[in-house]
């Protein structure tokens, strides 16, 4: 199975000491740099340059692994135990896992598993023609 990520001369050292040194699996890491400069800061022209590489790259992934399971991870994931086995559990009969980034629901895009196939083609191509245009906040009201 292959792991994707992408990384900007900001997360090297996040890709070197942390990324690589704690992964336990045998996955087939490949690792792509991004051009963008700059600290990432949400929505500055560099942070919409790097989300449109890395969905650029997944796009790219998905098309050339068609059928295929792989994983996509941001740089600063740290490992504390092996991934493989629980991704490929949880993936049975879906075409993507990934976790809740807050409480309001809104979906991780640092860490997640992809089947490569038509639906999720079609989701990362919408990805990709929104990244970067900042959306209305949606805000959850409890009753």
């Amino acid at each position: 199975m292959k792991l994707v990520g992408v990384y900007s001369s900001s997360h090297e050292t996040f890709k070197d000491e942390w990324f690589l040194r704690t992964l336990k699996d045998d996955y087939e890491v490949c690792l792509y740099p991004s051009e963008a400069r700059g600290h990432g800061n949400y929505m500055e022209a560099d942070w919409q340059q790097a989300v449109r590489f890395k969905s650029a790259k997944i796009i790219e992934t998905i098309q050339k692994n068609w059928g295929e399971v792989f994983v996509y991870s941001d740089m600063d994931v740290l490992f504390v135990g092996p991934t493989k086995t629980t991704i490929q559990s949880c993936l049975n009969g879906k075409d993507i896992v990934c976790q809740l980034d807050d409480p309001g629901g809104n979906l991780c895009t640092g860490f997640f598993a992809v089947r490569a196939n038509d639906v999720t083609l079609k989701l990362w191509q919408q990805v990709h023609a929104k990244a970067g245009i900042r959306l209305p906040s949606i805000v959850w009201c409890e009753p």
